[in-house]
């Protein structure tokens, strides 16, 4: 009995791990085609059925890569850098969410539209208009995100996320 509970207790958590994971495949998307090197200081806010999270991270980024360092009550839950090719990920067992997740949703945000129409698999499709970009995954909307300010790395972007339904509110301010 206690083999069963252990098998079903697996299979659950495969398909939660399947579910966070099953989109996208990491996007290449090189670090020198999100603009200038910056440094910003954000807020990331995920909330989804059941639950969600609040982290601080400082984003830092120049023509070779970025980093994110992402932190909750002074406690640093994940490292991530990424060369536009390799995601390299150090975090603590509280992290809850995917780093190829964050990575992905951050390029998904920021990177300019050919950028990120290029990277994208084949069927999926990004239009932007305005302050509203809407990513396409066949006919069907996959992600939606709108931001308050035309310089989308100050204020505030929102991603929502159809297919894996949370939601991911980032608020963002230049460090300088």
């Amino acid at each position: 009995m206690r083999r069963l509970i252990g098998l079903a207790m697996l299979a659950l958590l495969t398909a939660c791990a399947s579910l966070l994971t099953r989109d996208l495949p990491q996007l290449q998307i090189a670090p020198a085609a999100l603009g200038q090197p910056r440094t910003v200081q954000q807020q990331l806010q995920i909330s989804y059925p059941g639950g969600g999270a609040v982290m601080d991270a400082v984003l830092q980024m120049d023509q070779d890569g970025v980093e994110v360092i992402a932190s909750a009550m002074g406690l640093r839950l994940a490292t991530l850098d990424y060369d536009g090719h390799t995601l390299k990920a150090q975090t603590l067992p509280a992290m809850k969410v995917p780093p190829q997740r964050i990575m992905n949703d951050l390029l998904m945000v920021f990177a300019p539209q050919n950028v990120l129409q290029q990277a994208l698999p084949q069927g999926w499709t990004v239009h932007d208009d305005g302050n509203k970009r809407t990513i396409l995954r066949g006919a069907d909307p996959a992600i939606d995100i709108s931001w308050d300010n035309p310089d989308h790395w100050q204020g505030r972007a929102v991603l929502v996320h159809h297919q894996l339904a949370y939601t991911l509110t980032i608020d963002s301010s230049t460090v300088e």
